[in-house]
């Protein structure tokens, strides 16, 4: 088959560098943001809850392909992993790097190494492998954004209204909680 065919692949994100981990370790989201990606199951966790071993299902564009990967982290700048076993791959080997640009804004580089285990012409199969992962990061960088933007509102409504924390559960000091004898 060749070896393995590696690519890369670098976006700039306009959100802050841990909401692109916690988005990038958020295996059982993938479906819902990640094009290529079918389905997922977290098989093993770390201690800190985070995913070891993680099953994924992708649509790989000529056909589906499904692989296990043995995730590592150092957490919020690396997420490494090595390949477990797979169906339609041989062998994947890669990592995710995150760099903080300071003011919420974070680098975002995607590198996979990929050996697949079905028989395609080495250009094929490095457009797809190259279009795949860029879609990947691309998908990371959108769903990033999306979290950091709906995160911002209950900041900036607490910074507004002090008193929206007190509506919401929160508890402030010097207001009253109203009572039988001493209503609202």
């Amino acid at each position: 088959m060749g070896g393995r065919n590696w690519a890369e692949h670098t976006v700039e994100s306009e959100a802050p560098i841990e909401t692109c981990f916690e988005a990038i370790v958020d295996y059982e989201s993938f479906p819902e943001w990640q094009r290529a990606v079918v389905d997922t199951e977290v098989l093993d966790r770390h201690k800190d809850g985070l995913g070891k071993k993680v099953n994924l299902i992708v649509d790989a564009k000529v056909r589906k392909v499904d692989y296990t990967l043995d995730y590592r982290y150092r957490r919020p700048t690396l997420i490494e992993w090595d390949f477990v076993e797979g169906n339609g791959i041989n062998d994947a080997d890669g990592t995710y790097t995150f760099e903080d640009l300071g003011d919420g804004r974070t680098r975002a580089t995607y590198n996979f190494g990929l050996e697949v285990g079905i028989p395609l012409p080495g250009p094929v199969a490095r457009r797809a492998h190259k279009q795949t992962l860029k879609g990947s990061v691309e998908d990371l960088k959108k769903e990033a954004e999306r979290r950091a933007v709906a995160a911002k509102p209950a900041e900036k409504d607490e910074r507004q209204d002090p008193l929206a924390s007190k509506r919401f559960g929160g508890s402030q000091r010097g207001v009253e909680e109203p009572t039988a004898e001493r209503p609202v």
